[in-house]
């Protein structure tokens, strides 16, 4: 069944340190759906939080491309919660004043014309 978020307010939340991109997904997903954030176990890493929700010590938010593994060896489960997953638009940044190198300048033209459906193929494929 499908989870609200609300229903989370009671778990203990693992998740990474204020100002980076995952914690930022988290604060805005109970922002937007008109919760308060609960109290959130910090933790410096990836894997460490990996690591506790396999020792069964909360929940976490976390990009699912780093959780592939654990997916298929069904070590973790994705719980099915309204409004999640929760989608971040990705950039090519460059500084201005300094012009590409070749190989940089094939890597942005691959992100931009290919990225879009590879990311499409590539959380279909997690998903199946």
């Amino acid at each position: 069944r499908t989870l609200t978020p609300g229903a989370l307010l009671g778990e203990t939340v693992l998740g990474r340190e204020p100002g980076s991109g995952t914690r930022m997904v988290l604060e805005h997903f109970f922002k937007d759906n008109g919760l308060a954030l609960p109290p959130v176990n910090v933790m410096d890493s990836n894997e460490n939080i990996k690591q506790a929700v396999m020792a069964n010590m909360g929940i976490a938010f976390i990009s699912k491309h780093t959780i592939q593994l654990e997916l298929q060896t069904k070590r973790l489960v994705e719980l099915p919660v309204e409004g999640t997953p929760q989608l971040r638009t990705w950039y090519v940044l460059h500084p201005k004043d300094k012009p590409l190198s070749p190989a940089a300048q094939k890597f942005k033209t691959f992100v931009e014309r290919q990225g879009p459906q590879f990311m499409a193929e590539f959380f279909a494929e997690s998903l199946g």
